[in-house]
């Protein structure tokens, strides 16, 4: 996942603790919640179950322990885990860094002493644009493909 990508994560707290599934979409979490025979790989974002530590939807990601996981499931199989969550949980969206930078102006940054000034100049008009170079893989359209 980029940092310009929106996040699409299902949340739930369970056993004084919060957990967090991330999921590719609405649309495919929505389809396989009236038909599970839709395979969990296409909607879950990886088979990873993360853990904020008390900290809400929106604390710090981390990957949940077996014992976090038997505490409050019972069991630590993310297999069984995971439909509980789609199931049970809230779907949240949260913005990625588009949705931060992408409604600024860019003179707001126009003093170029500023020293990340060109970092947020190119981030506001890669979001301005809508890019998305679709992989999350470091191929001839990422970043790196012109560090040769």
């Amino acid at each position: 996942m980029r940092g310009a990508e929106k996040v699409n994560k299902v949340y739930l707290q369970r056993g004084g603790e919060d957990f967090i599934v991330l999921v590719e979409d609405k649309d495919n979490l929505d389809k396989w919640k009236t038909d599970t025979t839709i395979s969990l790989t296409d909607v879950v974002n990886g088979f990873k179950i993360f853990t904020t530590h008390r900290q809400g939807a929106q604390g710090v990601l981390d990957s949940a322990s077996n014992a976090i996981l038997d505490a409050s499931f019972g069991t630590h199989k993310v297999d069984d885990i995971i439909p509980i969550i789609l199931r049970e949980g809230q779907l949240q969206v949260t913005g990625g860094v588009c949705d931060t930078f992408s409604s600024l102006p860019l003179p707001l940054f126009s003093n170029s002493s500023f020293p990340s000034y060109r970092v947020l100049k190119k981030l506001i008009q890669i979001c301005s644009q809508g890019h998305d170079r679709g992989s999350s893989t470091n191929d001839s359209k990422g970043s790196m493909a012109n560090h040769r």
